[in-house]
């Protein structure tokens, strides 16, 4: 009996060992309609990278992105080539989120402490082919369907989502406009999560918190084309915008960017 104790406590300090000794590296596929008129959604792949209680989240094309620019290899080009609608890179470690973004050349972060009131359900999902169980929580404004699965007993999920014994394999909003899945997980060995590359120096970050910061994205979202492509001439008091390609502009109609109640970011508590 002394030595099944002994073999079940060695196994479990073994594995505790390995998980904290290796990072995985999580790619999702995100579908989301940020415009309530939008005919389709939109689609991008993002990665998690996970090591213990830590993590961090971005956007596959801004990860590249911040990569070429650290390297001193990016040129004009590559900012159409990787174009994101999504800037942000959030880092977790615990409870504690760091959120940063940018809108255009400005630098944002934000702290913000995390305690998901999760709801676990009896319900059963195959996601991928893996064997899930359903999870509901609130947040942001929104009531959020989450399937995790206890084969993978990682805390961790897309965005800033974590709290259930297993990873989040599928998230997906009440109203259907933001939705992510799981595509692949890899291990790799122990090295930094870090991979966002500030463009200014810290002295130059705008600290808000995280309701402001919401405000402030959606202000600028709800101008019109021609009055984000003024930023930055004689007279403005931002820099000049680039909004991306040509595919860009056709899923947008000019229209009705201008207008507060089509937009539909993934919080929307900034406006109660």
């Amino acid at each position: 009996m002394k030595y099944l104790l002994f073999l079940l406590f060695f196994t479990s300090f073994l594995y505790s060992q390995s998980k904290e000794d290796k990072v995985y590296s999580i790619t999702y596929w995100n579908e989301f309609k940020d415009r309530l008129s939008a005919n389709s959604s939109v689609g991008e792949y993002s990665r998690l990278m996970v090591n213990g209680n830590s993590s961090i989240y971005q956007i596959y094309n801004v990860m590249i992105l911040d990569t070429l620019r650290e390297d001193k290899k990016a040129k004009d080009s590559d900012r159409n080539k990787y174009f994101s609608f999504n800037n942000h890179t959030i880092k977790i470690i615990n409870s504690e989120i760091s959120y940063q973004e940018r809108i255009f050349e400005d630098e944002y972060v934000y702290n913000e402490t995390i305690n998901y009131e999760w709801s676990l359900h009896d319900e059963n999902q195959i996601v991928e082919g893996y064997n899930c169980k359903k999870a509901t929580t609130f947040y942001g404004g929104r009531k959020w369907e989450a399937w995790y699965t206890l084969e993978l007993p990682i805390n961790a999920g897309p965005y800033k989502f974590k709290g259930l014994p297993g990873l989040i394999m599928k998230l997906t909003d009440s109203s259907g406009s933001y939705d992510y899945t799981f595509v692949a997980m890899i291990e790799k060995s122990l090295r930094p999560l870090e991979k966002y590359h500030h463009q200014k120096p810290e002295s130059e970050w705008i600290l808000v918190d995280r309701i402001t910061f919401n405000k402030t994205k959606a202000n600028f979202e709800n101008l019109s084309l021609n009055e984000k492509m003024s930023y930055g001439k004689p007279g403005s008091t931002a820099k000049v915008v680039m909004v991306g390609n040509e595919d860009f502009f056709e899923m947008r109609d000019p229209k009705k960017t201008g207008k507060a109640e089509d937009y539909n970011p993934i919080e929307i508590d900034y406006k109660d």
